[in-house]
């Protein structure tokens, strides 16, 4: 039987008009997406937790050292575990010299050990977007991150 991640109103940059719903890995995917496009602290006031988000935008100005590539994986694995429906998190980043854009590859193992995975790509144009996830609703799933 499959996990009951919750239910949410679709929302990929803005609310879907039509008001549809997410659930279930999608649900997932959506979530940590705006995990990492919030910057941290920036919803305190509405949930208490000064530690949600993280700006990914930061990595853009990096210059991708070994050290800094480790650093950002562990960060960015740190904050989709903050989400207790995610039990691990392996995050391995690439750059993409052709494109100029990092890409972002997190197997994530949820609360009953069930394993998918979403990779995201972050562009020069500060872009973050789902590039291919084990759940085929998401893969057109595209944001910029103002």
């Amino acid at each position: 039987m499959a996990t009951d991640y919750g239910n949410d109103v679709l929302c990929t940059t803005d609310l879907d008009p039509l008001m549809g719903e997410v659930n279930g890995q999608a649900l997932l995917a959506q979530d940590i997406k705006h995990r990492l496009e919030t910057m941290v602290g920036s919803l305190a006031f509405l949930s208490g937790d000064s530690t949600f988000g993280y700006d990914i935008l930061l990595m853009l100005n990096s210059d991708f050292r070994p050290i800094d590539i480790t650093r950002f994986q562990a960060l960015i694995s740190n904050q989709v575990t903050r989400d207790e429906r995610i039990f691990r998190a392996d995050v391995s980043i690439t750059l993409v010299q052709e494109s100029e854009s990092v890409q972002i590859k997190i197997v994530c193992y949820g609360a009953s050990k069930e394993k998918f995975e979403f990779v995201f790509s972050l562009g020069s144009q500060a872009n973050l977007t789902l590039l291919t996830s084990t759940v085929g609703q998401l893969c057109l799933y595209h944001s910029t991150i103002w």
